[in-house]
């Protein structure tokens, strides 16, 4: 990025103003219209485009998958994680990162939190001890593109680089340090909000590219990863959005997949059909797969962990190997409202999350057998 873009994107989010889109700054035009279906772009080049490399093993192989674990943001037994770890000692020690809520680390946070505050993070020394006594990593789900951050200007997106700013310094206010922002699905967001564009995804693409600019401005170390669902687009559609990321010169870290297999009619292939390819297709561009589990009862942690262990063996029937990233996540929401399904704690209760990061990797490590039809 050229000096005089830097300076002025900068000076525009430390003073909290509107800051001119990078393309009007740097003389690259307005917002390009791009529709879904149309011509893949060729691959960028040059430093910011170069494809991201799997961590090696001493023997040269790439190492195991990156374990992520996520808590259902109000559970409220979230902080004994942090105050009773020999409750999840197995669990504990297949996670390599552990990823937080946005609202869980501001100073304001959204009810959704109900007792995970930053504060309360703090005083059970939860960011510290991830990073320098366990020695995991941190990661941070954002926004990027809403309907809420959609505004005529870049003021939305610029929004969006405060805030997360704000959480990354605040992570490290409290002795621990981001690894990783994960973008919550910018692309589903487009589709649906005629407000961020529609069909045309030209303006979200500028808004991706001013997000990424001002995050590594101010955090020159943090990695951005995206998520999207399936089947709202599907895989093809996906990997043209990633491509039209990588030709802007903002090639995802990671990809990780937020798929609603409800959403399918009964009998349908089209999991098995489209995610496979589109995870060798990823790779290929050198954007690391991964795949989000979870279950959808917010009110039973029963049927929730029923429902997330019948993905996960579907998931390693229909992929040939493992996905670089398994992400272990909850964002269930009960009747009354609540974000506290399932309970995290104690690993060897049955329908605990940590219980089921044992149970779900217990099926994804077993040796792989030939990969399901991808029929129909």
């Amino acid at each position: 990025m050229p000096v005089g873009v830097a300076l002025t994107l900068v000076t525009g989010l430390l003073l909290g103003g509107h800051v001119p889109p990078p393309w009007s700054i740097s003389g690259h035009g307005g917002p390009t219209a791009l529709s879904r279906g149309g011509p893949s772009p060729r691959r960028s080049e040059g430093p910011r485009g170069q494809p991201a490399q799997p961590e090696e093993t001493q023997h040269g192989r790439p190492d195991p998958p990156r374990v992520w674990f996520t808590p259902g943001p109000g559970t409220l037994d979230m902080l004994r994680l942090f105050e009773m770890p020999d409750e999840w000692a197995e669990a504990r020690a297949r996670i390599s990162v552990f990823k937080f809520y946005r609202s869980q680390l501001l100073d304001e946070p959204d009810p959704m939190v109900g007792p995970n505050t930053y504060d309360a993070l703090r005083r059970v020394d939860a960011l510290r001890t991830i990073t320098r006594v366990w020695q995991k990593r941190i990661a941070i789900e954002v926004s990027a593109v809403k309907d809420f951050t959609c505004t005529d200007d870049m003021s939305g997106t610029d929004g969006e680089i405060r805030r997360a700013l704000e959480a990354i310094r605040a992570v490290r206010a409290a002795g621990g340090e981001v690894a990783y922002l994960a973008l919550d699905e910018p692309f589903t967001a487009t589709v649906q909000s005629p407000r961020c564009g529609g069909r045309d995804l030209g303006p979200t693409l500028d808004r991706l590219e001013r997000f990424f600019a001002g995050v590594r401005l101010g955090a020159p170390r943090v990695q951005i990863g995206l998520i999207e669902q399936f089947p709202t687009s599907s895989g093809a559609e996906v990997l043209d959005d990633v491509r039209l990321m990588i030709a802007r010169g903002i090639r995802p870290a990671f990809f990780h997949l937020d798929a609603d297999l409800n959403a399918l009619p009964k009998g349908s292939g089209r999991f098995e059909r489209e995610i496979p390819a589109l995870a060798d297709a990823l790779e290929a561009e050198g954007v690391p797969f991964g795949v989000i589990f979870f279950g959808h009862d917010g009110d039973s942690d029963e049927r929730y962990t029923k429902d997330a262990l019948a993905y996960v063996r579907r998931a390693a029937k229909a992929l040939p190997r493992l996905p670089r990233d398994i992400v272990f996540q909850s964002w269930a929401r009960s009747k009354a409202g609540r974000w506290v399904t399932p309970r995290n704690l104690p690993e060897w209760a049955p329908d605990s999350h940590t219980a089921l990061v044992d149970a779900g990797m217990g099926i994804l490590l077993k040796p792989r057998g030939p990969a399901v039809p991808r029929g129909r």
